[in-house]
């Protein structure tokens, strides 16, 4: 069973994340998920197209709690992660692998996926850890 649920892009945001966000409760939900990540709380991932854990407290997050204000986007960004890493809705990954895969590719996704995103100025940006850090420990 997963211990946490990333759509597609959120495999690239969390590993990005510096604390900042699109409203207070969306920042300290990020914050708790990537705190648990980094805690080693977290070793399965499951695929999801939906919302997630990182979304559970978006501004954005409809009513459904399941889809997005901005959903043609996102799912956008999501399918163009998965489709490069092979990855499929509900299945099951080990995050560390999963990081490091994404890691790997990490510019190439970026180009691909974060076109027009607000925040990749400051994902371009190393955090006071580096980037990934401290989320994804030594290979």
């Amino acid at each position: 069973m997963a211990d946490v649920a990333f759509r597609g892009h959120h495999f690239l945001c969390s590993l990005h994340y510096q604390g900042a966000g699109y409203s207070t409760g969306f920042t300290d939900n990020f914050t708790a998920v990537a705190e648990a990540i980094a805690r080693r709380g977290a070793n399965r991932v499951r695929v999801t197209e939906m919302a997630d854990d990182v979304c559970r407290a978006c501004p954005s997050l409809q009513a459904d709690g399941q889809r997005c204000q901005y959903q043609i986007s996102v799912m956008n960004r999501d399918r163009k992660l998965l489709d490069a890493m092979g990855w499929q809705p509900d299945q099951e990954l080990d995050l560390e692998a999963a990081y490091h895969a994404v890691l790997e590719r990490r510019d190439e996704l970026m180009a691909e996926v974060c076109v027009g995103c607000e925040w990749l100025p400051r994902c371009r940006e190393k955090g006071p850890h580096g980037i990934a850090s401290p989320l994804v420990r030594d290979a």
